[in-house]
């Protein structure tokens, strides 16, 4: 008969259901916590539940809501008088506004985000807002500006030790760096740093990350032999987690290489298992990764209407 205990421990499922793949069921624990620490008038907690909601309705394309989401929680935070929760809310109040296309509004805020994330001493966060802040400059077309930021990204993340910062670090360079100059050899040679780096440290779930960007990458310069090869040692592996995300997205890379080698049947039941084990997250951003690859396979097979 605690509604904050049930609140903080519904929390804990929320992000147990996001970890595992689950989104929808995650969604509606994060709904129940968030009116539950309203009504016990915890506002920073209730900020942080919004900001997960934030998070997960990126990926299903309700950016609306995800505005919305985001704004509460800075007005919750300010509420609370948290600064470092007030801060965080901003650089996803950013993210937001990015994705409603305000893109001049959106470094605003990230960058006052940056800044006070640095006079906070919070380097993990600090991480984030360079990393998101090279997202904005090279939507804006500053794409030399928004390479120091994914390196000045990279750097830190490798001085505190943090995968995610990596993580961002390297789609931030592949997106909006190596790949729109064209440059694929490069582009190889990173993913070589990434996962040397990554191994170096421990970090499997990177190690993994950066594999497939490799293979991805190796298959987009038609080395298709090379890049199975490359991806053969770590479907066994990727096979064995319980996160399904990856394990579709490298059952998917698999698909896509054999349809490109020519054995359609192959290629159709990798991406089918992909697409079915994507499905049960409930997320149709992610949905869409294997269904582009089937259409690209429908292509091959010489069937463009359909």
């Amino acid at each position: 008969d605690n509604p904050v205990l049930e609140a903080h421990v519904l929390r804990r499922l929320a992000w147990a259901g996001r970890l595992g793949a689950d989104f929808e069921t995650s969604r509606a624990y994060i709904d129940e916590v968030v009116t539950r620490f309203k009504k016990a008038e915890l506002p920073a907690e209730a900020a942080k539940c919004l900001l997960m909601l934030a998070l997960r309705l990126i990926g299903s394309g309700e950016h609306f809501a995800e505005l919305n989401a985001a704004e509460e929680a800075l007005s919750l935070s300010q509420q609370a008088g948290d600064l470092r929760q007030r801060t965080i809310a901003r650089r996803h109040l950013a993210i937001a506004q990015m994705n409603h296309s305000r893109l001049q509004d959106a470094l605003q805020l990230v960058e006052q985000a940056l800044s006070m994330h640095q006079e906070l001493g919070d380097r993990s966060k600090e991480c984030n807002s360079l990393d998101v802040k090279g997202v904005f400059l090279a939507q804006l077309g500053q794409s030399k500006e928004s390479e120091k930021q994914f390196h000045q990204c990279l750097k830190l993340a490798e001085e505190i030790d943090s995968d995610w910062g990596m993580l961002g670090a390297a789609f931030g360079y592949r997106n909006y760096w190596y790949l729109p100059r064209g440059e694929y050899e490069q582009l190889l040679a990173f993913c070589d740093y990434l996962i040397h780096t990554a191994q170096l440290r421990g970090h499997e779930w990177l190690i993994g990350f950066s594999t497939r960007m490799k293979s991805v990458a190796l298959a987009d310069l038609g080395q298709f032999g090379e890049a199975l090869e490359f991806l053969k040692p770590r479907i066994e592996g990727a096979l064995k987690q319980s996160d399904l995300v990856s394990q579709a997205l490298v059952i998917a890379e698999h698909g896509r290489i054999f349809g490109e080698l020519g054995d359609f049947n192959f290629a159709w039941k990798s991406l089918d298992e992909a697409l079915e084990l994507i499905e049960t997250t409930g997320d149709p951003y992610l949905s869409s990764w294997p269904l582009i690859n089937q259409a690209r396979l429908t292509l091959l097979e010489g069937k463009p209407a359909k």
